[in-house]
């Protein structure tokens, strides 16, 4: 009789993430070394034995597919009597089950799996992989197998990766303080996952192009009732989940607790709120967050102008930003709201003089101009049209680079002077500052739009409210 072969995941978030046969969705990992790679292989081993069983595996390119999955998968794979062809990279079960490993690089890519249907789909080094083939294959999530379509996705923490906004509900808020001792051990700070709450179900709903999260089924179900909630989750993991690297590799503990601060974080305790220093322009805790501005003010509303809306050809494009500024007598600024959206030219024209006309005519507008011929049209019309419903504003050129256009205000935000006004816009706001690097490589519509509002209120005056003295007195002849 043959010996029975089995492989089984190390307790704790390894197993979690293996069991876990509930959500649609579930995101694992948060730290370097958790065996997440491994986890990921492993899992479609409980469906082997199932024909109609279809899985695919994704990474960026086919060097990191070369370099990872693989060949783990061929070592893990072979021992279960699965062949391989090495051009496809494919691997079959005697059953017939079968699994795919591919790459991901560019958007179109993602249009390559059309019309394919996966029992399960699995993302390793998720933050490598845009919001727009996330969602194509959760389109592809439908099978003839006999568990319910799933995808998992491995991950290290960036705070700038739309996945934020999935996980940000399972990390510490703040701090957890030790009372007694006034110290917060290192998987504890802000921004760590709390793992009273990893594991446990969240509901979603995805109406166009925004995600809503609940952890309630019936308040989801109540705000969109022609939608079913699904089920995710996430499951926190670091190396002190997998300790047969300590056996393994003796020295790779040793290397995560000797990096850098910040990376210390990340890597080793997974904390998803930590950017490393110098890599930006902005941070978010140099700005305090206040309930309101002051009312006599100094107010404009700059706006950075885009005129595409996503689409299979440019899923992700750029988006038309309005951002509210305001400068009180004393010289600070607030940044009291933001408008952002996508649209067609006519759209967008409609929308900058609808916010114009909320707005009211006492707030100043800037548009942008680009130095072409057409950008010079195009902030020309905008104008009167601005001008013609009682709004005062002007052109702002756009010559200067970003960086140097974006200086100034990244100045002001560090010496204190910049603050925010509480808004559902805060979040996204933050972080496409924060992201800021002035490389072309992330969106910086709000940037750009900020860094207009601040110089065009850097340049006025403030005037103090005052009364007129009495311009007259009794006629000393009557």
């Amino acid at each position: 009789m043959s010996e029975r072969l089995i492989v089984s995941p190390q307790e704790g978030s390894q197993a979690d993430f293996i069991n876990d046969e509930e959500h649609s969705i579930v995101f694992y990992g948060g730290a370097a070394g958790s065996g997440k790679s491994h986890a990921l292989v492993m899992d479609s081993l409980r469906f082997i034995e199932d024909p109609n069983y279809y899985a695919v595996y994704f990474r960026q390119n086919t060097t990191q597919l070369d370099g990872s999955l693989w060949p783990l998968a061929k070592s893990m794979y072979s021992q279960f009597g699965a062949t391989f062809k090495e051009k496809e990279k494919t691997a079959t079960f005697p059953s017939g089950a079968k699994i795919k490993f591919a790459y991901m690089e560019l958007e179109k890519h993602a249009e390559f799996h059309q019309g394919i249907e996966y029992s399960g789909i699995y993302w390793d080094e998720f933050t490598h992989f845009s919001e727009y083939q996330f969602h194509y294959l959760r389109s592809r999530m439908r099978s003839k197998a006999k568990n319910k379509s799933f995808m998992k996705c491995s991950m290290n923490p960036d705070r700038d990766h739309f996945v934020y906004d999935w996980v940000e509900h399972y990390l510490y808020k703040e701090d957890q303080v030790d009372p007694e001792t006034g110290e917060c051990l290192d998987d504890q700070r802000k921004g760590c996952p709390n793992r009273s709450l990893c594991g446990k179900t969240r509901y979603f709903v995805i109406t166009g192009n925004d995600v809503h999260t609940s952890w309630d089924y019936d308040e989801l179900k109540a705000q969109f009732p022609k939608n079913n909630p699904k089920k995710y989750t996430f499951i926190a993991g670091t190396i002190d989940d997998n300790p047969i690297l300590d056996e393994l590799e003796p020295d790779y503990r040793e290397n995560l607790e000797s990096l850098p601060h910040i990376n210390k974080q990340r890597l080793r305790y997974g904390n998803w709120d930590v950017r490393p220093q110098g890599s930006g322009y902005f941070q978010r805790s140099w700005c305090e967050i206040v309930p309101q501005a002051p009312a006599s003010a100094v107010r404009v509303r700059s706006w950075d102008t885009a005129s595409t809306i996503p689409s299979d050809v440019n899923p992700n494009p750029d988006w038309t930003a309005g951002v509210k500024m305001s400068k009180d007598k004393d010289g600070i600024y607030y940044v009291e709201d933001v408008v952002r959206f996508r649209d067609q030219p006519t759209g967008v024209d409609a929308k900058v003089l609808d916010t114009a006309r909320f707005d009211g005519d006492d707030i100043s507008v800037t548009i942008p101009q680009d130095p072409a011929a057409a950008g010079k049209s195009q902030a020309v019309q905008m104008i009167r049209k601005l001008s013609e419903q009682g709004n005062h504003c002007r052109s702002k050129p756009t010559n200067k680079n970003k960086v140097t256009r974006f200086s100034p205000f990244s100045a002001a935000a560090g010496a204190g002077i910049i603050k925010i006004v509480e808004g559902s816009w805060n979040n996204a706001y933050f972080s496409e500052l924060e992201a800021f690097t002035g490389d072309g490589k992330t969106k910086d519509d709000q940037v750009d739009a900020s860094s207009d509002a601040f110089m065009t209120l850097a340049e006025k005056k403030h005037v103090p409210s005052f009364v007129l003295p009495p311009m007259t007195r009794p006629n000393p002849f009557i």
